[in-house]
């Protein structure tokens, strides 16, 4: 797949453009952002890569091909705790975004939990979901110009963390 391929796939340049604008901001307000998936990490990556969204995760991606996810069953609420005790982090700091009941329900116990209903993309988020998470880190309103993202965010201090 060439980047433009992963662009399309990715929803496109402007939502690109939304996502940016909202990990910059996440980043910026000391949200950490990790990426739980049953896909796999090595073709996550370079996905992420190409639409320069992987500095944004750093080495904070998981997936089936993982031994962290493949150990706990490749149960996400798992290794979410897992990450959540490694930090330090209580329930109230995280924020597990997806778009599987499943794995919301598994998690619940763990973290607060945000389902992915837009389907903007393919299991993708949209416009609100990209509100929702603004708000959940204490963000303003995205102006017309700015929009959101996260699969998973965590934020250290009182704000939500993924």
């Amino acid at each position: 797949m060439d980047e433009a391929e992963i662009i399309a796939n990715l929803g496109g340049a402007a939502r690109l453009a939304t996502l940016h604008t909202l990990l910059g901001a996440l980043e910026a307000s000391g949200v950490v952002l990790h990426i739980v998936s049953i896909g796999r990490k090595a073709a996550i990556v370079p996905h992420l890569r190409a639409a320069r969204l992987l500095p944004y995760f750093g080495e904070r991606v998981w997936g089936q091909d993982c031994e962290e996810l493949r150990s706990l069953g490749f149960v996400k609420g798992r290794l979410i705790k897992r990450i959540m005790h490694a930090r330090g982090w209580a329930h109230a700091e995280v924020l597990f975004v997806d778009d599987s009941q499943e794995h919301l329900d598994a998690a619940a116990e763990v973290c607060r939990t945000m389902m992915v209903t837009s389907k903007a993309v393919v299991g993708g988020m949209g416009d609100a979901e990209f509100s929702a998470l603004r708000a959940a880190a204490g963000l303003p309103p995205a102006t017309a110009a700015g929009g959101a993202l996260a699969t998973a965010a965590a934020r250290g201090g009182k704000s939500p963390r993924r």
